[in-house]
């Protein structure tokens, strides 16, 4: 008979093992690993010199493993049922609210532990899986410990806390736009007032940052666009990557769930994410068919056809929307365009400073009370945005993925029964794609010069001065100077970067894979404007869902435009045109020498008479620069001589010197 203080013996001698292994850093399966271990180490002896030792001893052992682990397993799992989920559900977004398909399933999961990763289209309601979460873990803990959310754009930032603070949920964000109220939002959560807090990785993984978050009860961690931690992902970001180092670090020892989520994450961004969560990763995947989207490529047309497209047509679409752009100065001329032809319109990208991006939250608020038609943005309003009732999304450009135009479209139709999405085709942006991808890595010899010119600075060196030294445009500089801190090559301190020990190699056979990667995903698009077939299942099939079926109500499948009475006038283009002749471009002065030094004396603007390659002049000068011709001809003066003229009466000008 087996008696209770045997089993107590093994119950306590597990219990030992236990917490020595967390002491040390373990996890689930080190635990079982030690107990068994020392459980073979009792039998051997006893096997070994003939001593009394029998199968009650094996009874015994195995009964108190599972004693144990149930205590265990409850320690470490929250205790929350299905009932709860519900409860909580109808609580923050009403009586009538349900789950949709695999919502519930998810909240489960991230409930029960471990590491999740979600894919799930856009407007799915990821969102809605971490804030019942965060509600649920915060209330099971009594009202202690904090979610993070890690998301990559100060947009999405706030509009995540918006709809947060709409069910109640109490949150900020840490980021550099509230750099004025970081000592603040931090004394919010040193005294445990917040159920989430929104961030970046920037910020998240500052020093100050990292010490501060080591006395936190942390209860959940989200990596929203999760794709952003692969270098293999459509929007690839170096300083996501360093997320690893922060939940190697932090998970380990607190032991807390961990949920990324995503909607445009293919296979191979999966497996990559494997390798860099651990094979642990559990992957919730549903089906990525957005079925309100009603999608159209249009014809190939120039700029001027492209204008006059959008002055004809955008009032004919029902509701607000998005025009998606390359390019900050493609947002501000295609915004320029339509304010000037009565279509209100507000352009949204990414400026220089603090102090701008005052224009794009008053841009965006206009927007979101249906105070314009449209917003002119960049990618920069691409990811997670949510407006219910966007009904049409427009690419003035053409994407360089598939997989990039996939969650920009997924902005429209969230809420509303159809959306209306429009590609507009062209050879300008097929070269420019190409172009850009080729050069998205440092090139190996800027990179060298670069670390070279780090290595000649024992005492560390700024960006501005790296400037100075070597004859590299700012921009790469910057580029190289990312990678090169990401790889363990360089760090930086108090904004100087020194060399580290790790010797420089420049990676570029893994460059070249990503590169060779990008052009097939560049030529998926090209498939995609060709294509016959359906355009929505040929979209989802580029992200590996082969589970999409015809929509029925693209312009492929139905044989006709997805909007009635959609035209292209010559009168139209003809405005396109006459507006691309007069407009002035401002080049703004310099107020600082590369070397970060203060100009001596203030410049003033500068203006631009024509884009390069433009219709009208910009076209002119861009055949005759690569031709026999020596001299422009005379409509480019005389298009110079207008403009001009204006600007000496506007300015009172006296004198124009010519500079060859």
């Amino acid at each position: 008979m087996i008696s209770v203080v045997s089993i107590f013996g093994k119950f306590f001698d597990f219990w030992i093992r236990f917490f020595l292994a967390i002491m040390s850093g373990g996890a689930l399966s080190n635990l079982i690993e030690r107990f068994f271990l020392g459980a073979v180490f009792d039998w051997i002896p006893m096997a070994f010199f003939n001593l009394k030792f029998n199968i009650a001893d094996v009874e015994i052992t195995i009964g108190a493993l599972f004693a144990s682990l149930l205590i265990y397993e409850s320690f470490l799992k929250v205790n929350i049922n299905s009932e709860e989920i519900i409860s909580e559900l109808k609580n923050l977004y009403g009586v009538d609210a349900e789950f949709r398909e695999g919502q519930f399933v998810a909240i489960e999961n991230v409930l029960s532990g471990g590491k999740i990763l979600l894919i799930q289209r856009t407007g799915w309601g990821k969102s809605l899986v971490y804030f019942l979460c965060a509600k649920l873990l915060r209330k099971n803990a009594n009202n202690s410990g904090i979610t993070i959310v890690i998301s990559p754009l100060l947009s999405l930032m706030e509009n995540q806390m918006s709809s947060a603070q709409k069910i109640g949920l109490k949150s900020e964000i840490l980021n550099s736009l509230t750099s004025f109220r970081r000592n603040e939002i931090l004394e919010k959560l040193k005294n445990d007032e917040l159920d989430l807090i929104f961030t970046s990785p920037e910020t998240l993984m500052r020093n100050d940052i990292q010490n501060f978050l080591n006395d936190l009860k942390i209860n959940l961690l989200v990596i929203d666009e999760a794709h952003c931690i692969s270098d293999w992902g459509h929007d690839f970001r170096l300083d996501y990557t360093k997320l690893n180092t922060f939940i190697k670090s932090k998970n380990e020892n607190l032991n807390f769930p961990i949920l990324a989520t995503t909607a445009t994450a293919n296979n191979r961004v999966i497996e990559d994410l494997k390798i860099q969560f651990g094979n642990n990763l559990k992957i919730l995947r549903g089906k990525l068919t957005r079925d309100s989207l009603k999608i159209q490529v249009l014809e190939n047309m120039n700029v001027p056809e492209r204008l006059a497209w959008l002055l004809e047509n955008l009032e004919k679409i029902p509701g607000t929307g998005i025009i998606y752009c390359n390019t900050r100065r493609d947002c501000e001329f295609v915004s320029s365009f339509l304010k000037k032809n009565n279509i209100s319109s507000e352009s949204y990208y990414s400026r220089k400073n603090i102090k701008d991006e005052i224009i794009n939250k008053n841009a965006l608020e206009l927007f979101a009370e249906n105070k314009i038609k449209v917003i002119v943005a960049t990618v920069k309003l691409g990811m997670g945005y949510d407006k219910k009732d966007i009904s049409f999304v427009i690419h003035y450009n053409v994407p360089q993925s598939i997989i990039a135009w996939y969650q920009q479209i997924g902005r429209a139709g969230r809420n509303i029964p159809e959306a209306y999405i429009f590609l507009m085709p062209n050879i300008d942006d097929e070269i420019r794609n190409r172009t850009f991808i080729t050069k998205s890595f440092p090139q190996k010899q800027e990179t060298e010069e670069i670390i070279q010119c780090i290595r000649n600075s024992p005492f560390g060196i700024t960006e501005k001065n790296i400037e100075s030294k070597v004859d590299i445009n700012s921009s790469k500089i910057r580029k190289a100077l990312e990678f090169l801190e990401h790889d363990g090559f360089t760090f930086k301190s108090e904004k100087k970067y020194f060399v580290t020990s790790k010797a420089f190699k420049y990676n570029e056979e893994h460059y070249e894979k990503i590169r060779a990667s990008r052009l097939l995903e560049l030529q998926q698009v090209n498939d995609f404007i060709k294509t016959e077939e359906c355009y929505s299942k040929f979209s989802v099939n580029c992200l590996d869902d082969y589970s999409a079926h015809n929509c029925k109500k693209c312009y492929n499948c139905t044989g006709k435009n997805i909007l009635e009475n959609l035209t292209l006038s010559k009168e139209s283009i003809q405005i396109a045109k006459d507006f691309m002749k007069s407009e002035v471009l401002i080049i703004q002065p310099l107020e600082k020498l590369p070397n970060g030094e203060e100009l001596k004396f203030k410049l003033k603007q500068g203006i631009c008479l024509s884009r390069y390659g433009a219709e009208g002049t910009g076209d002119i000068v861009k055949r005759v620069k690569y031709s026999w011709l020596t001299n422009y001809p005379n409509e480019v003066v005389e298009n110079a001589a207008e403009k001009l003229s204006l600007l000496v009466h506007e300015h009172e000008i006296k004198n124009i010197t010519f500079i060859p």
